[in-house]
């Protein structure tokens, strides 16, 4: 059967692991494919922003500050969890039209919903996806007046590579990069959800 499709499984730090690992299977061309990734997800991938947030409390059900004076890392509670991985989709894109890849989008949600599909029943078609791409901003050469996706840009650069590449595949058909910490911060502060505030405190220290 085709899998639902919106997730509801949350999928933990070593869940999330598995699920990826499954993905790069489906991914068959020999050239390794690299995403660009924000949100919950880098949280819980990158090694040393997890083993910051496993210091702090389990918590459940607490109110979102309205203000950061007089709110303390370790009273944050610690994030377990996300129920998707966001990617920049129009960063792919763009990365692949030099190869004449005209379908890489679609194949790119093919592998997505197949992984769900024949690997993990009840995962939902959107465990991956680019929702927020309609709201992340564009910005503009001062020099050429071209547009241009800061932050994937910013994210594919060789320093934030070697910094924030949260996940490769064992078969090394994948690699997830995660945008640069200002970004992360900037995502969440916008958002501002129950976990976000935890993500910011994480990302800050």
């Amino acid at each position: 059967p085709p899998p639902p499709l919106h997730n509801t499984i949350e999928l933990t730090h070593e869940r999330l692991l598995a699920v990826l690992e499954k993905f790069s299977e489906m991914l068959l061309r020999p050239r390794t494919l690299r995403l660009t990734v924000h949100g919950g997800a880098c949280m819980l991938l990158h090694p040393e922003l997890y083993a910051l947030s496993q210091q702090m409390p389990l918590g459940h059900g607490q109110a979102v500050p309205t203000m950061a004076a007089g709110t303390h890392l370790r009273d944050l509670p610690r994030r377990t969890a996300t129920r998707d991985v966001d990617f920049i989709m129009r960063g792919f894109v763009a990365d692949y039209a030099g190869l004449a890849q005209m379908d890489a989008a679609s194949r790119l949600k093919a592998c997505i919903r197949s992984t769900a599909r024949l690997h993990f029943p009840g995962l939902g078609a959107d465990w991956m996806n680019a929702d927020p791409d309609q709201a992340l901003p564009m910005g503009a050469d001062p020099v050429t007046h071209a547009t241009f996706d800061p932050l994937h840009s910013s994210a594919q650069s060789e320093e934030n590579r070697r910094k924030f590449t949260v996940f490769r595949s064992k078969n090394r058909r994948l690699e997830l990069v995660s945008v640069p910490p200002y970004w992360s911060v900037a995502l969440k502060l916008v958002r501002w959800g129950k976990q976000d505030w935890g993500d910011v405190g994480v990302l800050l220290r």
